[in-house]
Parts: structure tokens; C-alpha cells; sequence
């Protein structure tokens, strides 16, 4: 992916930056987890008044 090479600072040779296990729970945690819950609210929120007040169909399963 984007890594940088080694570097070596006063003796010391460092790795390259990466995405720790504590890291990737935080962007499940924070970005992932409420983009899925608002995305969800809103299908909901669409599949209802696609159902009730339009009295149509919604989504793929209409085409079976």
C-alpha cells in the first residue's frame, strides 16, 4: 500500500507506520458503525412510506 521505507533516528531504526487492531475497532467504532445505523434509519424510514403512503413496491424484491 502507501508505505514509507525504515528510518533510522539517532541509532534507533523505526517501522513504518500502520493500522493498529485498536485503531481499525475506532473506525468501526465511530465511522462505520453510525454511517450503517443512519443508512439503515433511513431504508426504514423509505420502505414505509414507500409501503403505506404511496402503496407501491420498494426495492429489488419487486422485480421476483
Amino acid at each position: 500500500m502507501l508505505r514509507k521505507e525504515t528510518q533510522t533516528v539517532m541509532g534507533h531504526t523505526l517501522s513504518s507506520p500502520r493500522i493498529t487492531k485498536a485503531g481499525f475497532r475506532m473506525m468501526l467504532l465511530y465511522a462505520v458503525l453510525p454511517m450503517m445505523a443512519v443508512l439503515g434509519a433511513l431504508d426504514g424510514v423509505l420502505y414505509l412510506f414507500f409501503r403505506y403512503a404511496l402503496g407501491s413496491c420498494y426495492g429489488v424484491w419487486c422485480f421476483f
